[in-house]
């Protein structure tokens, strides 16, 4: 059976929600409210920040760590004989090069159409090592001879000449013209062959000694 219908209890409820509208929250509870609010939002925006403006912000600083660099370097990639030199000064990373089989004056190593000499063939000075490097755009070959303790890193690097004005002082090798410096505490010795930069460095050895290498031609 259906209940009665009661008139009064809607009015009753009618009666409560109007009143609920009416009432007005006290003032600090509203502004604490609003204050909480505002809070979770700013806290949502920081959270969800477009990745995007993450991604710039990450290519921006790769940027500027490229142009400290080469603003840094000079913005240069030309090599100079100071770095010819420090090749000629490190070891060896391959083998002694062996006699050149047509001509037993030079070994089996070359770079630019130069070949490097077999000093062995008419002095105490051996071949003990060799190695090649790139400096810059330029490719290098080194080949490093030793008389008991005293060793001489020879360097040929190709392409143009390097700039030798940068060098101490003048001197000649049986007519060669070469530039004598000092690098990294070590004696350096460069000059122009064929067109190539020849570099010679050493810790141990004497001017008299290494001019006594660029003016070795080897008994014909």
């Amino acid at each position: 059976m259906p209940e009665p219908h009661d008139p009064t209890g809607e009015r009753i409820g009618a009666a409560i929600r109007a009143a609920a509208q009416s009432v007005d929250a006290p003032r600090e509870l509203r502004e604490r409210i609003a204050a909480d609010r505002a809070r979770q939002g700013s806290s949502r925006r920081r959270r969800f920040r477009p990745a995007a403006l993450v991604a710039a912000a990450s290519v921006a600083a790769v940027v500027v760590a490229a142009l400290v660099i080469v603003l840094g370097s000079g913005g240069s990639a030309s090599p100079t004989v100071a770095d010819a030199a420090a090749v000629a000064l490190r070891a060896s990373t391959a083998p002694p090069p062996a006699v050149d089989a047509g001509d037993p004056r030079f070994v089996d190593a070359s770079i630019g159409g130069i070949r490097f000499p077999n000093y062995a063939y008419d002095t105490s000075w051996r071949t003990v090592g060799g190695r090649a490097d790139d400096l810059g755009p330029r490719p290098s070959r080194t080949v490093t001879y030793a008389k008991g303790p005293v060793r001489v890193g020879y360097t040929i690097v190709d392409g143009t000449p390097l700039d030798m004005s940068a060098g101490e002082r003048r001197a000649a090798a049986d007519g060669t013209p070469v530039w004598i410096s000092q690098v990294d505490g070590a004696r350096v010795v460069s000059w122009e062959r064929d067109g190539r930069t020849c570099v010679l460095a050493s810790r141990q050895a004497t001017e008299a000694q290494m001019l006594d290498f660029v003016a070795w031609h080897g008994d014909a």
